[in-house]
């Protein structure tokens, strides 16, 4: 069954202690965490569960921030705050759909 399956495989990640998951508090900060920080949760995720696809949006606000996650490996990204709170929110999607568009396709060019 696909829900146990799931299940076990977060399991490693269900009793997160704040100093592992300290990233959270940035939620809503409009601050992204640093590339290291990204960089190690992917690949945490990724030695337990591979075929899960991850999303980092946490303080993705710019769409340097969108292409900067897709570049460090996230499969795909989000943002709230990041465009309701800028000037033109219809502007702001198109801008970080491009950068993500535009990250997915150097980062295909650069794969062996």
């Amino acid at each position: 069954n696909h829900f146990r399956r799931f299940a076990q495989q977060i399991r490693p990640f269900r009793r997160c202690s704040p100093k592992k998951c300290r990233e959270f508090r940035l939620i809503g900060t409009g601050r992204p965490a640093d590339d290291a920080y990204t960089v190690e949760t992917l690949r945490a995720i990724r030695a337990v569960a591979p075929q899960v696809q991850v999303m980092i949006a946490s303080g993705i606000t710019t769409p340097e921030d969108c292409a900067n996650v897709i570049r460090l490996g996230a499969d795909g990204t989000g943002s709230t705050s990041g465009i309701v709170m800028a000037p033109s929110p219809g502007l702001r999607i198109l801008e970080m759909a491009r950068a993500i568009v535009q990250a997915w396709k150097e980062r295909e060019h650069a794969t062996p």
